[in-house]
């Protein structure tokens, strides 16, 4: 939690509330990812992010602020499902 907020003080633009993204930090945030992870409920692949093109993360950013600023995000971003894996023996896994 120190980190995130360590990191959100430092998108602070000149001690306003607005939190302004840049696109170096959506490329930072891309590039950390995993590869190989199943696509979610935007069917979305990791890699369409990781690799992507320099006007996807400028808009992505821009996204991101805009949200930031009006303190708003749309439910379609909020959509998710968590599954908790249990591992009974080494390879097998249950739901």
């Amino acid at each position: 939690m120190r980190q995130f907020n360590t990191r959100l003080s430092q998108l602070l633009v000149d001690g306003a509330d607005d939190v302004k993204f840049t696109a170096h930090n959506v490329v930072s945030a891309c590039k950390q990812q995993k590869t190989g992870k199943a696509v979610g409920a935007d069917n979305v692949a990791m890699e369409a992010l990781i690799f992507g093109s320099v006007k996807l993360y400028v808009h992505i950013s821009l996204l991101f602020s805009l949200c930031g600023r009006h303190g708003h995000v749309p439910d379609s971003l909020t959509n998710h499902s968590w599954f908790h894996w249990l591992k009974t023996k080494p390879g097998i896994y249950q739901i």
